[in-house]
């Protein structure tokens, strides 16, 4: 059983043997080896479509968990929700109107998360609401 020293080009430099790279040299590389390489190529959607669908279901248990805390957060885990809903069908149809969709979706609760961050550091740094956040605790 020999190695393949094919060559491939990393983050670390130049091309290298394969083989003689460490196990950990390139992080997330294992990840596709063990899991990606049992993938047909002609199923490489379908699995990418279940895989943000599975975290689509997370983040809706996110939403529920969210709903006593304030309304910017509830906002950004059901923007999150909705973009991995429509990332999912864009990967599963291969529909780019979903998939451009899901983008902006996601966008738009980067903005979001950016704000509620901003909100809670000035928060933290002034003693006291600056940024409105719409809280939900009673």
């Amino acid at each position: 059983m020999s190695q393949s020293t094919e060559q491939v080009s990393g983050p670390a430099g130049p091309a290298v043997a394969a083989a003689a790279r460490p196990p950990l040299a390139d992080p997330g590389a294992w990840a596709v080896t063990v899991y990606a390489s049992g993938i047909p190529a002609s199923a490489v959607s379908s699995a990418v479509a279940l895989f943000l669908a599975m975290f689509a279901v997370l983040t809706f248990y996110f939403v529920i968990a969210s709903l006593r805390t304030d309304m910017v957060l509830v906002a950004i885990l059901a923007l999150i929700f909705i973009g991995l809903v429509l990332l999912a069908i864009g990967a599963g149809t291969a529909t780019t109107g979903f998939t451009r969709a899901g983008g902006w979706v996601t966008l738009a609760f980067a903005v979001l998360a950016w704000y509620h961050a901003a909100g809670d550091v000035i928060s933290a740094t002034f003693g006291r609401a600056v940024l409105p956040v719409g809280s939900l605790r009673r």
